[in-house]
């Protein structure tokens, strides 16, 4: 179950990076059209992958939270069998 959120959390972060670079791309050439080469399609296209980033990110993410919801139960359990001990 660790492993699984691990490898889910380290996707879901990479998406969110991925996502990031893309509209951080397309923010410089709104900025300054003149400057890059790119054409409307192209820029259509960075659009389209920093969207598409954008709900694999959620849908990783929705597989996630579930995970990460029953790893801190497992967790608070055992944190309040130990105070129950001492």
């Amino acid at each position: 179950m660790i492993l699984e959120a691990k490898k889910l959390n380290d996707q879901a972060l990479s998406l969110k990076n991925e996502e990031r670079c893309l509209l951080r791309r397309i923010k410089e050439i709104q900025e300054d059209p003149a400057s890059n080469s790119l054409d409307k399609c192209e820029l259509n296209r960075l659009e389209e992958n920093a969207d598409r980033s954008r709900q694999k990110y959620d849908e990783t993410y929705s597989h996630l939270k579930p995970l990460l919801d029953e790893i801190r139960g497992f967790v608070k359990s055992l944190m309040n069998e130990k105070r129950e001990r001492r």
